[in-house]
């Protein structure tokens, strides 16, 4: 009986503990990324108004950030060489 409600407590902090963490795990995308920098942008609400921090890497330079990353997030991709405006 004693085994039995320490497996279950245990079990049971195992699944609080694992349900109370945040997910900040970016998102998987390919890597490198020749040619594109990759700008992940963290929202505070799902409705994407107010930023709360970015991230972004590829054209050849370090990754870098600021701010903070939370669960919601938008992935944008802009290419190294922009293309030239013709002078009119």
């Amino acid at each position: 009986m004693f085994k039995r409600a320490l497996a279950t407590t245990l079990f049971a902090a195992a699944v609080v503990t694992a349900t109370a963490a945040p997910a900040t795990a970016d998102p998987t995308l390919p890597f490198p990324t020749p040619g594109m920098l990759i700008v992940l942008s963290y929202y505070n609400d799902y409705q994407h108004h107010d930023l709360a921090g970015q991230v972004w890497w590829g054209c050849g330079g370090p990754r870098e950030s600021w701010g903070e990353q939370t669960a919601h997030v938008v992935v944008g991709k802009v290419p190294c060489d922009p293309p030239t405006h013709p002078e009119g």
